[in-house]
């Protein structure tokens, strides 16, 4: 019988642990003001050119710049920059996210350039709010530009037309790839930027780990 209670607990434990899983929500991270040359201890670098990728769709117009940076010694910064290309009458910018971005959690250091921003970018016009990061889902990083609420004592921080976000940050320890990023206004803009990517290693146990979990489940 303390058998049969035991295992039922068990049981009961995994359920719970995987319904936290299924229902995992973003984790408020703050996002730091900084200066490019106090980030990386100094000594970043572009990895390649700037990418510009475009998310124009509907009423919105819009493109974001992405660079990957580096230390030398296994250390990077990743860097983007939204731009609110459209007309007066054309939507804002109320969110940007990227993922996978492989290895994110609630450790993540981002945040946005105050000074010594590097060449292909801009200094910006509009800082975000705050960041989250959803360590189950993607992974998945996000920067949050709202239509402000006075009630809640919340400020506008939308990216209007004709406007640009600060550039904005995000360290990592994996090396460039490309990841799939979503510009947000209501509806969501996706295209391809620069971003973290597992070493082939790493792809082809998880590739492996998936393939063996389904040959036992047909079993």
């Amino acid at each position: 019988m303390k058998t049969k209670v035991m295992i039922i607990c068990g049981m009961v434990a995994v359920i719970l642990q995987m319904t936290a899983i299924c229902h995992a929500t973003p984790v408020y991270v703050g996002t730091a003001a900084a200066d490019f040359d106090s980030l990386l201890d100094g000594s970043a670098y572009a990895v390649d050119d700037a990418m510009i990728s475009d998310f124009s769709g509907g009423n919105l117009a819009a493109i974001v710049m992405s660079q990957a940076f580096t230390d030398g010694a296994g250390s990077y910064l990743y860097l983007y920059q939204l731009n609110n290309i459209g007309a007066a009458n054309t939507d804002v910018i109320t969110r940007f996210t990227a993922s996978p971005y492989a290895s994110a959690d609630n450790s993540i250091s981002l945040g946005y350039l105050t000074a010594n921003i590097p060449t292909a970018f801009t200094a910006g016009d509009q800082s975000p709010l705050y960041g989250d990061v959803d360590a189950l889902a993607g992974p998945t990083v996000g920067f949050n530009f709202p239509i402000g609420n006075p009630f809640y004592s919340i400020p506008d921080s939308y990216i209007a037309p004709g406007n640009s976000s600060f550039v904005l940050y995000i360290e990592s320890s994996l090396a460039p790839g490309i990841v799939m990023g979503n510009v947000i206004n209501g509806s969501v803009h996706t295209g391809e930027i620069i971003g973290p990517v597992p070493e082939p290693a790493t792809v082809c146990l998880l590739g492996l780990g998936g393939l063996l979990l389904r040959r036992r489940k047909r079993a």
